[in-house]
């Protein structure tokens, strides 16, 4: 939140900023493994959107992905090996 408003928590300069930050909120991220809660922070404009969800979901679908390729790999090579 410090790079997206650009000034550290409890600066109050009104001069220069009209946003501020405004609380957190819950959000619950579901994968295979189970439900993840994050506390995602939020600013009095509503403007701010998190990259990092968006960031691990990406990173969570292409690891997904290559394991999926890999197991069906792996069982290919033991039925090859017991034939």
């Amino acid at each position: 939140m410090k790079n997206y408003l650009g000034y550290n928590r409890y600066e109050h300069e009104k001069s220069i900023k009209d946003n501020y930050r405004n609380g957190s909120y819950s959000k619950n991220v579901r994968s295979n493994f189970g439900e993840i809660e994050l506390e995602i922070p939020r600013d009095r404009k509503f403007e701010f959107e998190p990259k990092i969800v968006k960031n691990i979901i990406m990173i969570y679908l292409k690891l997904r992905g290559k394991l999926l390729i890999f197991i069906q790999k792996v069982f290919q090579q033991e039925i090859y090996l017991k034939v």
